[in-house]
């Protein structure tokens, strides 16, 4: 009788030991997968938001906004916005990639903006601008 309980000991103590690594290869699957940092919760959300849009599409005919989206799953609207964009960092794009089919096409990096060379003009009309208005006192303009 002893025996037979090591044993069925030792085989629910080997298969927890199996659930538990798969529970971690998953959660490290997860983590990984992204290409930059993203917050679990807003990660945990993407099927959720996957299935949502599948079904209010089909009720709709349109696509779903983000406020009905957040009505749907019954959360706050700002966080269906942030899952959104989250769900962008799942995968990145390099730079040097041709950012059309042909050899013609220049590399996605040199279609970007470019800093504007006024910007430090900007910034400096903007910060001297608070102390170059004239003071105004109780009694008036000084």
């Amino acid at each position: 009788m002893r025996d037979e309980h090591e044993t069925l000991l030792r085989q629910r103590i080997t298969r927890w030991g199996s659930r538990r690594a798969d529970m971690m290869g998953e959660v490290r699957r997860r983590d990984h997968g992204w290409a930059v940092k993203v917050p679990r919760r807003l990660k945990d959300l993407q099927r959720q938001l996957v299935q949502a849009r599948g079904e209010l599409s089909q009720r709709l005919g349109r696509a779903p906004t983000a406020s009905e989206i957040a009505d749907h799953l019954d959360i706050d609207h700002e966080l269906v916005v942030e899952a959104v964009i989250a769900g962008s960092s799942y995968s990145t794009r390099s730079t040097d990639v041709q950012a059309g089919p042909d050899e013609e096409y220049r590399p996605f990096g040199e279609t970007l903006g470019d800093v504007d060379p006024n910007l430090d003009t900007v910034i400096d009309v903007e910060s001297v601008r608070p102390i170059s208005r004239p003071c105004r006192t109780a009694n008036g303009p000084s």
